[in-house]
């Protein structure tokens, strides 16, 4: 298991994913404190209208 973006989230990779995933997931179920300060995190790292964002650059280098 890997902390990613500041702990925002977990990564578990493809190999350890049949003796990891599903206790992750239910260790996040579980502990609300957890998802709390995942959430926290994500906050801080979001980008609202990312999508928006890339089609402007997209057209952008279209008309170019």
């Amino acid at each position: 298991l890997f902390p990613s973006h500041d702990s925002a989230a977990v990564l578990v990779t493809d190999k350890q994913a049949p003796e990891v995933l599903i206790s992750e997931a239910l260790t996040l179920i579980k502990d609300t404190k957890k998802r709390a300060k995942m959430q926290e995190k994500l906050k801080a790292i979001a980008k609202p209208m990312a999508t928006e964002s890339i089609v402007k650059i997209i057209e952008a280098c279209i008309q170019k």
